[in-house]
């Protein structure tokens, strides 16, 4: 197995990204995350899952270990495959951990393709599998956000444009809701 490749990031489409290493380029179907941090022509490392089949080897790409080990955690749900995880991992790594952690089936389902029924399943099958999500304020205002209908990039650029030391999450959320509006 692969365990991350390096090289410069060529192209990058809405799903893919295309990483030319030794003269190669290998097209990674990508989550949002690691879409959303990195940019064409610099070099970067990507973590990467190979996926083999009868008809197909693809990649899929991960913007660190931790995010590839809870998409190998969602691929051992039965029924769950590796575009499903792909897109449950859409609402991002630590979203998703902590809706697992929390049973929010809504939160999860909010991810394209993701029945309620999968992700009930999701949560049953993994909730006492998941390491403690670092459950930090911020963490749990992001949660928020995306559950009251931002975009999880969205909700991260406006916390990390606010002032979160020694805030609950409550308030931190309203605080964001303000920011959001000026």
């Amino acid at each position: 197995m692969y365990n991350y490749i390096k090289g410069e990031i060529t192209e990058l489409s809405a799903n893919t990204i295309t990483v030319e290493a030794g003269g190669i380029g290998y097209e990674i179907n990508a989550t949002a995350d690691l879409l959303g941090g990195v940019k064409q022509g610099e070099t970067a490392a990507i973590y990467v899952y190979l996926q083999v089949r009868e008809d197909s080897h693809t990649l899929f790409g991960f913007s660190d270990a931790d995010e590839r080990a809870l998409f190998l955690q969602l691929l051992g749900v039965s029924g769950v495959g590796a575009k499903s995880a792909l897109a449950m991992l859409g609402i991002g790594a630590e979203t998703l951990r902590t809706a697992i952690l929390k049973e929010d089936v809504n939160a999860i389902s909010a991810a394209k393709g993701v029945s309620r029924k999968t992700a009930e399943k999701v949560i049953l099958e993994l909730r006492g599998k998941l390491p403690p999500a670092a459950n930090s304020e911020a963490d749990d205002a992001v949660f928020g956000l995306v559950n009251l209908g931002l975009g999880r990039s969205e909700a991260l650029s406006i916390i990390k444009s606010i002032e979160t030391t020694g805030k609950t999450a409550e308030q931190i959320i309203s605080l964001a809701l303000r920011a959001r509006h000026k």
